[in-house]
Parts: structure tokens; sequence; C-alpha cells
């Protein structure tokens, strides 16, 4: 992918692990027909420890954004293509002045923004990327979701009267529910 990708949405929906997943698809040496990662390849097989994934919150290097990636892409890797995720892409300062690099200086790097600001992006980034906004999910889906991650976490079955507050608690957030049903 040569554009660059904007998640946005509330905090909590899950703006960064829809960008590890996306990022790990990118990457993966054998991805599966519909495109999801195969799980089982060297490069999945990691944690983002040296392939190709670069992770970097703006908020904790609003003003130097484009030097911190220009770092992570000197950096060596074993993987063919590079996944940039820029985590509160709102905070930065200077994500115009990298736009060269997301368009021309680099074909191998797919940059992913995530966001809970979409409007304080510029139009100049916004314009040059695909831009998808994650929404809360339908109070049937968190309950379920709920519901799986208590099971898989061998948590006592919660009572129907909590699994049916949670939904409302969580404001159908999935990162806010996982932080619930954790407690």
């Amino acid at each position: 992918i040569r554009k660059p990708l904007i998640l946005s949405g509330p905090v909590g929906v899950g703006k960064f692990a829809v960008a590890r997943a996306v990022a790990r698809s990118f990457i993966c040496e054998e991805p599966q027909p519909d495109g999801m990662p195969c799980e089982e390849c060297g490069i999945c097989g990691d944690e983002f420890g040296g392939f190709g994934i670069f992770e970097i919150d703006a908020r904790g290097h609003e003003a130097n954004v484009l030097s911190t990636v220009r770092a992570a892409l000197d950096k060596p890797t074993f993987a063919d293509h590079r996944v940039v995720i820029i985590e509160n892409a709102d905070a930065a300062l200077s994500l115009d002045t990298f736009l060269k690099i997301m368009e021309v200086e680099r074909v191998d790097v797919t940059f992913i923004l995530c966001t809970s600001a979409l409007e304080k992006l510029s139009g100049a980034i916004r314009s040059r990327s695909n831009e998808f906004v994650l929404q809360a999910l339908q109070p049937f889906e968190t309950r379920r979701l709920a519901v799986e991650y208590l099971a898989a976490n061998q948590n006592a079955p919660a009572c129907n009267s909590v699994l049916d507050i949670l939904p409302a608690i969580s404001t159908n957030l999935p990162g806010r529910l996982f932080v619930l049903c954790k407690q």
C-alpha cells in the first residue's frame, strides 16, 4: 500500500490494535488468502522485535516525529517491507514535513496514523491518505465480547446482570471493556 492509512475513532475503540494487525498482515511472509497473517512464519512469530514494524507515540515525540521516523527507518530489519505506526498522530507537530518520506522516498514503507482527533490532522495529510473511522460496538457485540474474554481468561462467568451493564459502563468500546473485564 503506497498511501498512508489513518485510523480514527474514540479512545478505547481499538485503533492501535487494528494498526498492529494490519501491520502484521503487510509484512507476513505467507499471508492467508484473506490477507490475514499466517501466524507461523518467522515474521509472525516475532513480537515486533526487528521485523519491520516500528511504533512511535507522537505524544512522547511531539516536536521530533520526523527525526524519530527517520531513525526508525534507518534501523536494520529482516522484512522486505516496513510499517511505521504513529499513535496519537494528532499530537505530532511535524507530520506535514515528512509527507515526502510518506509519498516518494520510501516505497517499501507503509505509514499508519492513529488519532482520536481526526480534525487536528492537516488537509495535506488527509488528502494523501486512506481514512478509516472506527466506531463503538453495538451493545450485543460488547456483551458477546465480554463473555468470550471472560471465558478465554478462565475468569468466573459473570452473571447476566453484570453482562447486561458492561456495554453501558464501557460505552461499547473494546479497550474500556478489556479493562473492566480484567478487574
